[in-house]
């Protein structure tokens, strides 16, 4: 893991908890389309870091780090146990919780913790905002889940509805703020924290 002060402190700012609820928001409707993969790829950072912190302390604590000579079936069973222990952390990771046990020796469990609040935290926030999104009144969703999914664009909007592309404009930016307002307040309200 990294142990220089700077790199940790700007892993810490780049957490997604650590920022203000406004920022959360705009975030999730930001890469609402995107969101999935996100997600995903955070998940999958997480174990591939869980991972090899694990196999990196079991050969430091054999005394196996640096250059030294295997035999073949020594090499498939350790990567049979790799690949095993990738799974339980993966399937740790998907339930929202890692098992203690497999963290038992890590250097910075801390860190390792605090990245998996935050993937719970932005999954249950996005989940929110998918939550307050699908029910919007059904005109409204029609036209606004569509343009923040890039499935449309202002100009069709006007279009369909013989406007100026920015009546179109302001109609979808005053939806999105009462929609931000909205999920803001369940964050406030009901969120952890209560920024």
């Amino acid at each position: 893991l990294i142990n220089d002060e700077g790199e940790i402190s700007m892993i810490k700012q780049n957490l997604y908890y650590s920022k203000p609820k406004k920022e959360h928001v705009e975030y999730l409707l930001t890469n609402d389309r995107d969101m999935d993969q996100i997600i995903h790829r955070k998940k999958q950072s997480l174990a591939y870091l869980v991972s090899n912190e694990i196999a990196y302390t079991k050969k430091k604590s054999k005394g196996e780090l640096g250059v030294g000579i295997s035999k073949t079936n020594e090499i498939i069973s350790q990567t049979e146990a790799e690949a095993i222990e990738h799974v339980l952390v993966m399937d740790s990771i998907e339930n929202g919780k890692l098992n203690q046990e497999l963290l038992k020796n890590l250097p910075d469990t801390e860190r390792i913790n605090k990245e998996l609040f935050d993937i719970n935290l932005l999954m249950n926030e996005y989940h929110l905002l998918v939550c307050h999104m699908e029910s919007l009144p059904l005109d409204v969703k029609k036209d606004f889940i569509p343009y923040i999914n890039g499935k449309t664009t202002i100009y069709k909007l006007a279009d369909k509805y013989v406007i100026e592309p920015e009546s179109a404009k302001q109609r979808l930016y005053r939806i999105r703020r009462q929609l931000k307002e909205t999920v803001l307040f369940y964050m406030k309200e009901y969120g952890r924290d209560g920024e």
